[in-house]
């Protein structure tokens, strides 16, 4: 005789309460993980340039370092990553889009060696200030890990499937520090146009147990600190064209990374030297715009601060013009080429330094109107990759706790929205689907027939 309605809710919940809590403590460990290694190899590789400040004027990288040894450097940190990808393909670029693949393909099945060799690789080439994000990494390594404990403890290909769904959210809310953005993007980010809504309860606990785990070390305020200036209606009018801006700067982001990742899969070359050209290249525009290196999060941080804007004066506004086409460059020359990183932070980064120059340029010119261009930053920063990604909601979400921007909320909402819509259907995800529509039922057992 089967469970009662009420029995099947208790029994069901629980369950996922507690599957949940465990894919948050895998994420909050691999989160820890890359924490270390990527200081460790920082310290190998960078040694004083580990510690980068704003740029100086004729441009410079920072430090004392020979320009050939970071060329040096970052092409040797390309090779390495190549070469421990070899053991794992699925490793190779930003991961994510791997690991959607998995969710829809094949119920989730990730092979055991991915995870480990994700989470050295992405440590060696952020380690060494290539432009990547750390939250692919974590996202893929966090469902590598799900995946293997998933058959360990003999679970149903649809709870692994979902545990992998779930896994991809939780990984990056806990490295930005956004477990409610975070539960939000593990529905939002398998497809373009729908939601995988069943994750979101069990998410929201994954991320809650990642987040305070993460946070125990590294501090659980928000990234980006609190911005706390009033809110203006009057300037909707110009967070509407910087989401418009936004959409076309996502545009040139996603499909310059994909021509940059589809002729790197062309090259008559072996698979394992290309990141180590791309890690070449890389070091060659950081060399003119140190901006570009790693992650991104601590340059958005920079430019989110109210003295950024003073920084970019004069010539300096044509170069803050030119930075987001260097990241998008860089990042793409990195990942596209088959080096271990995330593509999301750079991405938030490409749209503060857009959001920040257009802000600047509106100051400028109505100075009694704006008196400050960082909360087009912040408007910017989640626009661009809130399109480039498919993710208007979560990213959004994000960001509000990224930044403790909830007052510039309806300016968000508003850039974001026209951002997506100005980008179409592109995503820097090819292997999202538009709809649920799309995927075939993958052994839908219990999760999805609501029963027991």
């Amino acid at each position: 005789m089967g469970l009662s309605r009420s029995s099947w809710w208790r029994s069901h919940f629980a369950r996922w309460f507690l599957l949940g809590a465990l894919v948050g403590g895998i994420s909050g460990a691999s989160a820890l993980a890359l924490y270390y290694l990527m200081g460790a190899f920082r310290r190998i590789f960078l040694g004083s340039l580990g510690s980068l400040g704003f740029r100086m004027y004729p441009p410079s990288i920072p430090g004392d370092i020979d320009g050939a040894i970071f060329l040096a450097i970052a092409a040797s940190a390309g090779l390495i990553s190549g070469l421990l990808t070899e053991i794992a393909p699925e490793a190779r670029g930003s991961g994510i889009d791997n690991t959607i693949a998995a969710y829809h393909k094949l119920g989730g099945a990730i092979r055991r060696a991915v995870a480990p060799i994700k989470l050295l690789a992405s440590a060696v080439v952020m380690g060494a200030g290539l432009s990547a994000g750390d939250e692919g990494p974590i996202a893929q390594t966090t469902a590598g890990f799900a995946s293997w404990i998933s058959d360990s403890m003999g679970l149903r290909v649809d709870e692994r499937r979902a545990l992998v769904g779930i896994a991809i959210g939780t990984g990056i809310g806990t490295i930005f520090k956004t477990p409610i953005g975070g539960a939000f993007l593990a529905a939002e980010i398998l497809y373009r146009r729908d939601f995988e809504y069943e994750l979101i309860f069990p998410a929201f606990v994954a991320s809650a147990v990642g987040y305070s785990i993460y946070g125990a070390v590294t501090g659980y305020g928000p990234l980006f600190g609190f911005y706390t200036a009033p809110f203006y209606p009057l300037r909707l009018p110009f967070y509407a064209a910087l989401g418009v801006l936004c959409g076309l700067v996502a545009i040139v982001y996603v499909r310059a990374y994909n021509a940059t990742e589809d002729a790197f899969s062309r090259a008559r070359m072996p698979r394992w030297t290309k990141p180590a050209l791309g890690g070449l290249a890389t070091g060659a525009i950081a060399l003119a715009f140190p901006e570009v290196m790693g992650t991104g999060v601590s340059w958005t941080a920079a430019l989110l601060s109210p003295a950024a804007a003073t920084l970019y004066t004069g010539i300096g506004l044509l170069v803050l013009a030119a930075i987001p086409f260097a990241k998008i460059a860089a990042t793409s020359l990195t990942v596209g080429s088959g080096g271990s990183g995330g593509v999301f932070a750079p991405g938030l980064f490409i749209g503060a330094a857009t959001g920040l120059l257009f802000g600047e340029l509106m100051r400028l010119t109505m100075p009694s109107l704006i008196s400050s261009p960082v909360p087009f930053a912040i408007v910017g920063m989640l626009a661009v990759f809130g399109a480039a990604g498919k993710l208007p909601i979560s990213v959004t979400v994000m960001v509000v706790e990224m930044t403790g921007s909830l007052q510039l909320l309806p300016a968000e909402l508003i850039a974001v929205t026209i951002a997506y819509i100005i980008s179409g259907p592109v995503s820097i995800y090819r292997a999202q689907r538009t709809s649920r529509a799309d995927v075939p039922e993958v052994d839908a057992g219990p999760w999805r027939a609501g029963r027991a």
